[in-house]
């Protein structure tokens, strides 16, 4: 329809990672992102864009599949690095997806202006069974949890 190649990337990373986070190739805890496409030669530049700009990438394959890192999936916004990110893809479940999208939208409106993206990293992390021992994910996920209460 577009009579160019459409290459996904970049929808499951807040803008906050996005700007800050960026790291050299080869650094410990470089943050990885998903790209789809339908275009083997698009993905692979892609993927060097991402590089250039200090993410890992990872071809996550066709466009049809590019569901598993969507909202409300465990690969959405939990900054996972090249070994986390595969299996945060493979634990998608299609059918739980919107469901999830619609809790956490209904969250997200309820937070308080204070809450940073940041912490939405903490708490996605933690909820896609990644930092499960430090603290300051849990912190995270408590005071996401009293603001929902309160804004209940």
């Amino acid at each position: 329809m577009l009579g160019r190649p459409v290459i996904k990337a970049f929808n499951n990373i807040v803008a906050d990672s996005l700007l800050h986070k960026g790291l050299p190739n080869g650094s410990k805890n470089r943050i990885a992102l998903p790209v789809s496409e339908d275009d083997d030669e698009s993905v692979q530049i892609a993927m060097a864009l991402l590089d250039k700009m200090g993410f890992d990438a990872i071809d996550a394959g066709l466009l049809c599949e590019s569901w598993r890192f969507q909202p409300g999936t465990p690969a959405y916004c939990p900054d996972p690095t090249i070994q986390q990110l595969p299996l945060l893809l493979a634990r998608a479940k299609r059918d739980k997806a919107p469901v999830n999208r619609d809790q956490a939208a209904k969250i997200m409106a309820k937070l308080p202006p204070d809450f940073s993206p940041q912490e939405l990293v903490r708490v996605a992390r933690l909820s896609a069974g990644l930092d499960t021992f430090k603290p300051r994910s849990w912190i995270a996920a408590l005071r996401l949890g009293f603001a929902a209460l309160r804004a209940a």
